[in-house]
């Protein structure tokens, strides 16, 4: 679980005064703080759903199912991120791509036209660059402060593709396995204008593979 602190919500609140006002990105409700400034993430990643279906893959699935039931149930967040999909409750999600997400008989595509299906799926297709799930979130203050219209974060997903091309031949070549410079060129465009539009906002990223510069920090 992760939350914003008071402290720094409270301050990115005051600062966002001076920020224009959002037209929302999304046709659904979005994302705001709640009434302590405090917004709460549940994260879970590589599930690895649907293996050894005729075997132990079976347990593990209920055992994996379990967990995440249990954790939503103590910790009641506010939104889940999820590095591969599943829908479950009526909890707000978004997910981020991975290496499993794209095989011989599993479209990358059409993972997407289904998420994009559920209510409180957010979910997004954003860029033209490689993968889907590239595209940003903004967290908005608590409709109970005076100016709720401006972001005080962004929350970035980055698609690190992977796997195998839908339906393709076996000795096709795999999908890169990491997010390509495309992709971080797109990012740091977004980035720009967002800056331009509402000032330095903090950020947190979801990736399911890091990027390979992560090796060199």
């Amino acid at each position: 679980m992760m939350l914003l602190p008071n402290l720094i919500a409270r301050f990115l609140a005051t600062a966002s005064l001076l920020a224009p006002k959002l037209t929302s990105r999304l046709a659904k409700p979005v994302l705001r703080l709640d009434c302590n400034d405090e917004f709460h993430l549940a994260i879970f990643s590589d599930l690895h759903y649907g293996e050894e279906e005729d075997g132990w893959g079976i347990t593990q699935d209920v055992n994996s199912t379990r967990v995440m039931n249990n954790i939503l149930d103590y910790e009641v967040p506010d939104f889940v991120i999820l590095m591969r999909p599943l829908v479950e409750r009526g909890l707000k999600w978004a997910s981020t791509y991975g290496n499993h997400d794209s095989q011989y008989n599993l479209s990358r595509h059409a993972l997407f036209d289904e998420e994009s299906k559920n209510s409180v799926s957010y979910t997004q297709h954003a860029s033209k660059t490689l993968g889907i799930t590239n595209y940003y979130l903004p967290l908005y203050p608590s409709l109970s402060r005076s100016d709720c219209e401006s972001p005080v974060a962004i929350l970035w997903f980055f698609d690190s593709q992977g796997g195998a091309p839908f339906q393709a031949d076996a000795d096709s070549e795999e999908i890169p396995d990491w997010v390509t410079p495309d992709i971080v060129s797109w990012f740091v465009a977004e980035r720009k204008v967002l800056a331009e539009k509402w000032g330095p906002l903090p950020s947190l990223a979801f990736v399911h593979i890091p990027p390979t510069a992560f090796l060199t920090v």
